[in-house]
């Protein structure tokens, strides 16, 4: 063959290339997140022995306003509820769930969890935080605020 002939090829086989990548990445389309602004997802955290995990809801609304409703679920790693609570939330009152290491640990082993929380009424009313505390000491692990304040 000679070098002219391999051009050829070479630049049919680049534009061909070229195209297909083209056709193929204008038909995908990117991923559309579902958020639910009265829904507050935590990140996965680990309970180890002698820990427990709290998920503290607060009503900062003005006391004018309608108290919210908010259910809080922790969930293992393969999405079993684990423990939940629902609440009502006047203004400037706070409650929590608590999820100890015993009521769901193995004890050879640390377990994953999640909390999740939703909030009945205006979203923006009530925060949401997350911690993991020793049970002997009280001493503060993990902490973890609100997911959605920017």
């Amino acid at each position: 063959m000679n070098s002219k002939n391999i051009s050829i090829r070479w630049m049919t086989l680049t534009a061909l290339g070229i195209a297909l990548v083209f056709f193929f990445g204008a038909r995908t389309e990117p991923a559309q997140a579902y958020e639910d602004p009265n829904e507050k997802p935590f990140p996965m955290v680990g309970l180890a022995k002698g820990q427990t995990a709290r998920l503290n809801m607060v009503n900062i609304g003005d006391p004018n306003l309608n108290p919210c409703e908010v259910q809080m679920v922790f969930y293992d790693s393969q999405g079993k509820a684990l423990a939940r609570d629902v609440q009502r939330l006047d203004p400037g009152m706070a409650t929590f769930l608590d999820l100890s290491y015993a009521a769901v640990g193995n004890p050879n082993i640390r377990v994953q969890i999640r909390a999740w929380v939703k909030v009945i009424g205006d979203p923006t009313l009530c925060l949401a935080s997350l911690e993991v505390f020793d049970d002997e000491t009280g001493k503060t692990a993990v902490f973890i605020g609100d997911p959605h304040i920017k």
